[in-house]
């Protein structure tokens, strides 16, 4: 039983990670702007101060993974998150004796990560598309996670689409092939391995 976050600014891999570990694992990935889509039509977001929102927003996503660890589960999430929501995060896998481990994962090339942010179109129901002063919004809101790193391996061309190869053994996340200009820290809260992407 292991929880997964991937964690990022937008653009920078997290989902593309979150999807394919998902994929290949068979854990749920819950993703909070897919939550953040389903409650906007509702009028649910509406006049929410940032604190609320935020608080709202981290509540849901720990709340599902909370049930998940109930039944003996693993889980994924796909999340921006900061050190005090991982430490917390970290607090609620340790009750349920497991681990948390969070993949930060970060676009080391400006250009490439404003191309990537410009160019997609996620299509979520509800839910925007994000634009690149919106990531700049993020990156002065979110600093860098202080946790504990270690780098599993980079391609720093910032061209093409890398192959990337990620599996849980015995609870660590392990990046098996080096990704496209980002490096992708896998921070686990008790110790630490480290990865990346997108």
């Amino acid at each position: 039983m292991t929880v997964i976050t991937f964690t990022g600014l937008p653009g920078a891999g997290k989902t593309s990670l979150a999807e394919r570990l998902g994929k290949r694992t068979g854990f749920p990935v819950f993703a909070g702007d897919w939550l953040l889509g389903a409650l906007k039509p509702h009028g649910v977001l509406d006049g929410l101060s940032r604190p609320a929102f935020l608080a709202m927003y981290y509540d849901l996503l720990e709340t599902l993974v909370k049930r998940q660890l109930m039944f003996g589960q693993s889980a994924i999430v796909d999340a921006l998150i900061n050190d005090e929501v991982a430490e917390r995060w970290q607090l609620m896998a340790a009750r349920f004796e497991t681990r948390l481990f969070v993949v930060e994962c970060v676009c080391t090339d400006e250009a490439e990560h404003r191309r990537r942010v410009e160019g997609r179109v996620r299509g979520i129901p509800g839910w925007h598309e994000v634009s690149w002063d919106h990531v700049q919004r993020m990156r002065a809101e979110y600093p860098p996670l202080t946790h504990e790193q270690a780098d599993c391996g980079r391609d720093g061309s910032g061209r093409g689409e890398p192959g990337f190869d990620q599996e849980v053994h015995r609870g660590w996340v392990r990046a098996n092939e080096p990704v496209m200009c980002s490096r992708a820290s896998a921070s686990g809260c008790s110790r630490s391995a480290q990865c990346d992407r997108r």
